[in-house]
């Protein structure tokens, strides 16, 4: 099926992609973690079948206290540079009192045996919505991340709603041989700056309309999951999966991130 990046992703291109594409295979499985621990296989099995998995009341509402006591005054966080408005505070793991999140050895060990045992945190942060409304970017239409394997993972330091701005994803979305043409045009022309964020004219490449991912949706029997939760919610999902942003109605949204990466593979 079709995408709007797919259309200006030429068969030469998708051909010249494949042999880039299988290499990364063969270093994932090269460093493979062989015996996942057993109370990690239910996780692990949602990953690789949806592409996301929810975890309810991951950490406790003292150590949650405690954590949300630790966070850095809003003046020192950064507005992202991606167009969404949101704030972030980076190098989140350097806070000790968010320890309980960014030394999980929950979240360490679904990483690795999803992605290899050579994962590794590309990027830690706290992330602050507090912009109310619509808002134009890239992120609110339907987008993968990467051609390549990362696991996101989202602590909910407070309850996530319909009205504080929850990611909705495609389930089951990062599968499937539809992904070819747009994950080849990524692998072309996908660029990050020395941050690691991706350049302003590539914005939009991994974006498909919101038309076609409900015709994928339909096709494929895809499920649209509004990721709302309580606080102390894990998330965490396969950024090659469909997903975006929506608008925050309502107070402020604020998470815990942690994005994983194989190392020396991030684009």
């Amino acid at each position: 099926m079709a995408t709007a990046a797919a259309c200006f992703a030429p068969l030469t291109e998708v051909a010249g992609f494949l042999p880039r594409k299988l290499a990364y295979g063969r270093r994932l499985r090269r460093h493979a973690v062989q015996s996942p621990p057993h109370e990690l296989r239910d996780h692990l099995d949602a990953l690789r079948r949806d592409g996301i998995v929810i975890i309810p009341d991951f950490l406790g509402a003292d150590v949650l206290e405690r954590m949300r006591a630790a966070l850095p005054d809003p003046a020192e966080f950064q507005e992202s540079p991606e167009g969404d408005r949101s704030l972030f505070y980076p190098d989140a793991q350097l806070v000790p009192g968010l320890a309980p999140f960014f030394d999980s050895p929950t979240v360490s060990m679904v990483a690795k045996s999803y992605i290899s045992a050579r994962a590794i945190p590309l990027r830690r942060t706290v992330g602050l919505k507090v912009v109310h409304g619509d808002i134009t970017c890239f992120e609110v239409f339907p987008h993968i991340d990467t051609w390549k394997k990362r696991l996101k993972a989202f602590l909910y330091l407070e309850d996530v709603t319909a009205d504080n701005g929850p990611m909705r994803y495609l389930r089951g979305s990062h599968r499937g041989a539809w992904r070819l043409p747009l994950e080849a045009r990524i692998a072309a022309w996908y660029r990050t700056d020395d941050r690691g964020f991706a350049l302003p004219e590539y914005y939009y490449l991994g974006c498909v309309w919101p038309h076609e991912a409900e015709r994928l949706s339909a096709a494929f029997g895809y499920e649209d999951v509004e990721c709302t939760g309580t606080a102390g919610t894990l998330v965490m999902f396969d950024g090659r999966g469909l997903h975006r942003a929506t608008p925050l109605r309502s107070s402020r949204r604020a998470i815990l991130t942690s994005y994983w990466v194989h190392d020396g593979d991030h684009t």
